[in-house]
């Protein structure tokens, strides 16, 4: 044993010192993993838990001279990439069905209700109930209809 300092990094096998290599962060291999899952299986929901986790691992490497800066900085660049993706699908995909699915349901309420206004008769002295509809294009022509038909008040408009 020629002036071993440190046992831990001794072979008793071969007769030799040796340093041992620097382990590998934590966070930067959970950042660099994470970001594979994320863009992979679920669309880039993930991908700011791993671009922290990744951001974290680089910041302390820096401090503690482990190993791991690669994978961290490779962790970095996998999850931009989801995140724009994420963008991407949420400008390309989701916003136009948001208004094509509201410009249909609103096409279908119009034409199932029209712009027309039903006024019931009830059967005055028994006489048979009758159903008439008239087009309604703003205020005043729905004031003057119901005052035609006995009808008295005053519209206030809130602004």
């Amino acid at each position: 044993m020629d002036n071993v300092d440190n046992f831990e990094n001794y072979d008793t096998v071969n007769d030799q010192s040796y340093v041992s290599g620097s382990k590998t962060d934590p966070l930067c291999l959970a950042g660099l993993i994470s970001s594979i899952v994320s863009l992979v299986c679920c669309c880039g929901t993930v991908s700011l838990i791993s671009l922290a986790l990744s951001i974290a691992g680089v910041i302390r490497v820096k401090k503690s001279n482990d190993s791991g800066k690669g994978m961290a900085i490779a962790g970095i660049a996998i999850s931009a990439l989801s995140i724009i993706i994420l963008i991407m699908v949420i400008i390309f995909v989701v916003l136009p069905m948001i208004l094509v699915f509201g410009f249909i349901g609103s096409f279908f309420n119009y034409a199932i209700h029209g712009a027309h206004v039903d006024v019931t008769s009830y059967p005055v002295n028994d006489r048979a109930a009758y159903v008439e509809k008239q087009e309604i294009n703003s205020f005043d022509e729905l004031k003057d209809y119901l005052e035609e038909r006995g009808v008295t008040f005053d519209f206030k408009i809130k602004h």
